[in-house]
Protein backbone atom coordinates (compact mmCIF):
# COMPACT_ATOMS: atom_id res chain seq x y z
CA UNK A 1 0.00 0.00 0.00
CA UNK A 2 1.21 3.36 -0.26
CA UNK A 3 1.23 5.77 2.16
CA UNK A 4 -1.71 7.88 1.05
CA UNK A 5 -3.82 4.98 1.59
CA UNK A 6 -2.88 4.18 4.44
CA UNK A 7 -3.25 7.77 5.80
CA UNK A 8 -6.56 7.91 4.47
CA UNK A 9 -6.98 4.26 6.40
CA UNK A 10 -6.25 5.59 9.84
CA UNK A 11 -7.81 8.71 9.51
CA UNK A 12 -10.81 6.97 8.14
CA UNK A 13 -10.59 4.48 11.55
CA UNK A 14 -9.93 7.78 13.87
CA UNK A 15 -13.35 9.63 12.53
CA UNK A 16 -15.37 6.05 12.81
CA UNK A 17 -13.88 6.40 16.75
CA UNK A 18 -14.72 10.09 17.13
CA UNK A 19 -17.93 9.69 16.18
CA UNK A 20 -18.49 6.45 18.32
CA UNK A 21 -17.05 8.15 20.97
CA UNK A 22 -19.12 11.23 20.62
CA UNK A 23 -22.40 8.14 20.25
CA UNK A 24 -21.80 7.23 23.56
CA UNK A 25 -20.81 9.96 25.40
CA UNK A 26 -24.54 11.20 24.26
CA UNK A 27 -26.14 7.65 24.94
CA UNK A 28 -24.23 7.93 28.71
CA UNK A 29 -25.93 11.12 29.66
CA UNK A 30 -29.36 10.55 27.84
CA UNK A 31 -29.47 7.06 29.78
CA UNK A 32 -27.74 8.76 33.08
CA UNK A 33 -31.16 11.04 33.15
CA UNK A 34 -33.63 8.58 32.47
CA UNK A 35 -32.21 6.70 35.21
CA UNK A 36 -32.66 9.81 37.80
CA UNK A 37 -36.14 10.40 36.63
CA UNK A 38 -36.95 6.48 37.15
CA UNK A 39 -34.85 7.25 40.80
CA UNK A 40 -37.18 9.88 41.70
CA UNK A 41 -40.20 8.25 41.00
CA UNK A 42 -39.89 4.88 43.01
CA UNK A 43 -38.17 7.46 45.82
CA UNK A 44 -41.82 9.70 45.57
CA UNK A 45 -43.37 5.78 45.64
CA UNK A 46 -41.46 4.67 48.56
CA UNK A 47 -42.02 7.75 50.82
CA UNK A 48 -45.97 7.75 49.80
CA UNK A 49 -45.97 3.83 51.12
CA UNK A 50 -43.90 5.18 54.23
CA UNK A 51 -46.11 7.31 55.16
CA UNK A 52 -49.27 4.77 54.82
CA UNK A 53 -47.23 2.83 57.14
CA UNK A 54 -46.92 5.27 59.35
CA UNK A 55 -50.34 5.92 59.62
CA UNK A 56 -51.33 2.23 60.19
CA UNK A 57 -48.83 1.52 62.60
CA UNK A 58 -50.37 4.93 64.84
CA UNK A 59 -53.30 3.83 64.24
CA UNK A 60 -52.72 0.14 65.41
CA UNK A 61 -50.97 1.60 68.35
CA UNK A 62 -53.59 3.76 69.63
CA UNK A 63 -56.11 0.34 69.39
CA UNK A 64 -53.81 -1.62 71.37
CA UNK A 65 -53.63 1.68 73.85
CA UNK A 66 -57.34 1.38 74.22
CA UNK A 67 -57.83 -1.91 74.43
CA UNK A 68 -54.89 -1.75 77.31
CA UNK A 69 -56.75 1.13 79.20
CA UNK A 70 -59.63 -1.33 78.75
CA UNK A 71 -58.17 -4.52 80.40
CA UNK A 72 -57.27 -2.41 83.23
CA UNK A 73 -60.23 -0.49 83.72
CA UNK A 74 -61.98 -3.98 83.85
CA UNK A 75 -59.22 -5.33 86.41
CA UNK A 76 -59.35 -2.86 88.12
CA UNK A 77 -62.93 -2.86 89.21
CA UNK A 78 -63.78 -4.18 92.55
CA UNK A 79 -65.77 -6.86 92.35
CA UNK A 80 -64.20 -8.62 89.69
CA UNK A 81 -61.44 -9.08 91.52
CA UNK A 82 -60.13 -11.67 94.62
CA UNK A 83 -58.81 -10.46 97.65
Amino acid sequence: MILNEILYLLSGCMAILLVSLIYLKYRERKLREALNYHVRQICEEILVLNDAAISIGKKRKIELENEIKGLLRDYDETDKTFH
